[in-house]
């Protein structure tokens, strides 16, 4: 990390008292060159649909503004996409906010036409928990294959400044790109319930060969310290299987203000500010302590009364899961009240880390020593403490202290059963409060069987190689937390048809699958099963032989890592473990006459996949068992990760050889399976 000294006047608020006022100029196009309008691919990105041309971002912290300008080349169909630009902002909270005060763009034909953008945006409002939030959308004009898009906006922040991050790549390839921040000579501080006078600017970086962030002065009476960097030639973020969320890898400077000295101290002081912001919130008041008596009886032990509590929160709506399921839009317009514990409770809704704090709140009123502890989720952040900012955090979970032993839980993850956590959570790290005060910290990884799966068939194959029968789906632990999400916001019918089009994705081709029942759907602590009728052949039927896959689940599944070259280490989200037993039953005019042999592969940390097979003269069962253990893998390790998915994509292609007695019926050959 670079850290800079104090500046003479310090730094100001996090967050500016006044704003000066922002002049407003003409726009200023560039004129494209010859050779960006006849353009039709780039190098160093053959395949990429657009390259942005140019980028820049301008923070000018007396103004409070952020200026953002992009030229876009659009090289094939789909890069038309980009000329459509959503942008976010936020009507001001207890005073501070932002909004979008200005937009302005082009769309240039490669004959050189020009047509400006005239359409207002389309401005949609949804309602958060602590306030409103205005997502507006606007569309660039006529965009088409070797158009170039170029557009301006303005981001004004409402009495407050923030430090910028400038994310040098993108997921297109940037030809050149310039940032630039203005920071004021003014002195600053830290808003909220405390108020920290900000002495040092510091950041961190992850950039190029030969690109670096520049510092240097403002050259004016109102602004200070100057950080530039310009860019040529970034490359397009990597793309590839299960990779490690683009935040811990991506060429990016992160600036942060600094009211610490040291790594330590920061982490301390942050620390303390945070967790006693928490003690203040979750102090169980007289609504929580009666709230509490209705659902805990005096007799009841800590674990029962956590148990108790815990199933009570669970019954809140979570706004969080409901917007990210796309709950309908006229539920998201209900109006939110809920900014202390005790509106939580009296509305029956609130955000995730709003109902983490109600059950924080009601676990200490029942005389259970509670902790909050804030991570970074697994598929956004890798937490690093050398980068001294909490924007890393992302949502908050609770330990409990029950009979001598601390148990990590996760309320705020709707229908995540008691004892465990949500895979975003789990296996990653952060900021937790402790009996002394705070420290960094990591939550526990998932047993791998709490997230099991048991998938059963039981078929009866005719002579004719048509199959009918019945499946049964057992969803265990945490793998049933999305169907239950999926079922609170759109009903058992959504459940149904996404269950059915993952089958079929999977099954033979020509299998028609029925979902005609789901069991304990209203019970999110229960395993969640689904019973399904099936109906069609199980695989390639030729002459008097029958061949049915030997992983009957996964006919149709792709291989893991098919590329022999990896860029970035393996992230898996969670542990995976899945158990099938298929029973294929067949009357004696059908012969087993070749077998896979049974298979064992192993890999280092402890993963695992077994396939078996026992027959009899009128049956066949297929045993397949596999399990994720370890999440993460070094690109040194990648080679036998591959190999280890191959052979399991092998082994579940291989095929039981059933002979039919006598002359087919049907001579010839079809393909329906695989």
């Amino acid at each position: 990390m670079n850290r800079f000294l104090p500046r003479t006047n310090f730094l100001f608020p996090f967050l500016l008292t006044i704003f000066g006022a922002v002049q407003t100029q003409a726009q200023k196009w560039t004129t494209p060159t010859p050779e960006e309008l006849s353009m039709t691919e780039q190098s160093g990105a053959p395949a990429a649909d657009a390259v942005f041309l140019y980028h820049e971002d301008i923070t000018d912290d007396n103004n409070g503004t952020s200026q953002i300008h992009n030229r876009v080349k659009i090289l094939k169909p789909g890069g038309d996409t980009l000329a459509r630009i959503v942008l976010q902002s936020f009507p001001p909270t207890s005073g501070y906010g932002s909004k979008v005060s200005s937009f302005a763009g082009r769309t240039i034909h490669p004959d050189g036409t020009v047509v400006l953008m005239t359409e207002k945006p389309e401005e949609e409002i949804f309602q958060r928990p602590n306030g409103k939030s205005v997502r507006s959308t606007y569309h660039l004009p006529q965009p088409e294959v070797g158009s170039i898009l170029e557009y301006r906006y303005t981001i004004q922040l409402e009495n407050h400044i923030s430090p910028p991050t400038w994310d040098l790549q993108r997921k297109y390839y940037v030809r050149r790109a310039h940032y630039e921040w203005l920071l004021t000579n003014k002195p600053l501080h830290t808003t909220g319930k405390t108020s920290d006078t900000i002495s040092t600017v510091g950041f961190t970086k992850r950039l190029p060969p030969g690109v670096d962030v520049i510092k240097g002065t403002a050259g004016d009476n109102t602004h200070g310290t100057k950080f530039e960097l310009d860019a040529t030639d970034i490359p397009a973020i990597p793309k590839e299987d299960l990779m490690p969320p683009a935040s811990s890898f991506a060429y990016r400077v992160s600036f942060h203000y600094l009211t610490a000295d040291s790594t330590k101290e920061f982490w301390s002081e942050t620390g303390k500010h945070w967790s006693e912001g928490h003690i203040q919130d979750e102090e169980p008041g007289d609504a929580v302590k009666r709230a509490v008596a209705k659902i805990v009886l005096p007799t009841d032990t800590p674990e029962e009364k956590a148990r108790k509590i815990y199933a009570a929160i669970m019954k809140l709506d979570n706004l969080n899961v409901d917007r990210a399921l796309g709950r309908p839009q006229e539920y998201l317009q209900k109006p939110v009240a809920a900014q202390t514990v005790n509106d939580v409770l009296a509305a029956g809704r609130g955000s995730n880390d709003q109902i983490n704090s109600a059950f924080v709140a009601m676990v200490r009123a029942a005389g259970i020593s509670a902790y909050v502890m804030r991570v970074a989720n697994r598929d956004e952040f890798i937490f690093d403490p050398n980068l001294l900012t909490t924007s890393q955090l992302d949502d908050d979970i609770t330990i409990v202290e029950l009979g001598g032993k601390e148990v990590f839980l996760d309320p705020g993850t709707r229908f995540c059963p008691f004892g465990h956590l949500g895979w975003r959570h789990a296996a990653t790290s952060g900021l937790r409060q402790t009996k002394t005060g705070t420290e960094i910290a990591q939550t526990p990884p998932e047993p791998v069987d709490a997230s099991e799966i048991l998938r059963v068939a039981d078929l009866t194959l005719d002579g004719e190689g048509q199959a009918t029968g019945i499946l049964k789906l057992t969803y265990f632990g945490t793998a049933t937390i999305d169907w239950y999400q999926i079922e609170a916001a759109y009903g058992d019918a959504e459940v149904r048809k996404r269950i059915k089009e993952q089958l079929e994705k999977t099954l033979p081709t020509a299998m028609t699958v029925d979902i005609s029942s789901m069991e304990n759907m209203s019970d999110y602590e229960k395993p969640l099963t689904i019973i399904a009728t099936v109906k069609g052949p199980t695989g390639l039927i030729g002459g008097t032989s029958i061949l049915t896959p030997a992983s009957f689940f996964e006919t149709h599944s792709q291989p893991r890592f098919q590329p022999e070259a990896r860029i970035l280490p393996v992230h898996f989200q969670a542990r995976e473990f899945v158990r099938d037993t298929i029973s294929l039953n067949f009357s004696t005019s059908l012969q087993v006459t070749s077998l896979p042999e049974k298979t064992t592969e192993k890999l280092e940390g402890g993963s695992w996949y077994e396939l078996s097979f026992e027959s009899t003269a009128t049956s066949v069962t297929i045993r397949r068992n596999y399990a994720l253990a370890k999440l993460d893998y070094p690109i040194s390790d990648y080679p036998s990760l591959r190999t280890f998915y191959a052979h399991i994509a092998a082994k579940d292609q291989d095929s039981i050889v059933l002979k039919r007695s006598g002359d087919p019926r049907r001579p010839g050959s079809n393909s329906p399976g695989k």
